[in-house]
């Protein structure tokens, strides 16, 4: 039961990579472009996917890096910062 759940566990992470790996720009312009065209629910899905990912132990680090090159150094940081605190 418990390898079960490994094996879902791991095909489900195996799908969410190819899906992250073929449909995220891979551009920083054109990420840009695709979080500018989704306006402010960018923004509030951002701090909820990074509270949760916070909550996973992922590293800030990588969420701060994330949230500047997709939303610009000034409300990168805010968001950033507003997930980690979430």
């Amino acid at each position: 039961m418990v390898r079960m759940r490994l094996l879902i566990c791991l095909v489900a992470l195996a799908a969410a990579v190819v899906t992250a790996a073929v449909c995220v720009p891979h551009s920083p312009a054109a990420l840009q472009a695709l979080v500018a065209s989704a306006g402010p629910m960018a923004a509030a899905g951002f701090v909820a996917i990074g509270a949760g990912l916070t909550l996973a132990m992922f590293p800030g680090t990588i969420l701060a890096a994330a949230a500047g090159l997709a939303f610009g150094p000034v409300l990168g940081c805010g968001l950033a910062l507003a997930a980690q605190t979430f």
